[in-house]
């Protein structure tokens, strides 16, 4: 599994693909991967990747299942009336 890959596998389980971030991060990603990718140049895109990545996942979660999204709306609700 080379950088891209992993890098849209991450996105995809965030829900972070089709943002313009999400975007950079996968041309960013395509680039470490290119073997014709300068060898001083990996080292300042690693970095750019890195940040972008962690700017992404930071406060996110990979999307739950469905039916444990409703279940925790469910009770939320019937906590909110309880109270």
């Amino acid at each position: 599994m080379g950088v891209a890959e992993a890098t849209r596998s991450t996105l995809d389980a965030i829900a972070k693909t089709h943002t313009p971030a999400g975007q950079a991060a996968l041309a960013l990603a395509a680039r470490l991967d290119d073997p014709d990718c300068p060898a001083t140049a990996l080292a300042a895109v690693a970095k750019e990747h890195r940040t972008t990545m962690a700017e992404l996942t930071r406060n996110a979660s990979a999307a739950g299942d469905p039916i444990d999204e409703i279940a925790k709306r469910r009770e939320e609700r019937r906590r909110k009336l309880g109270a």
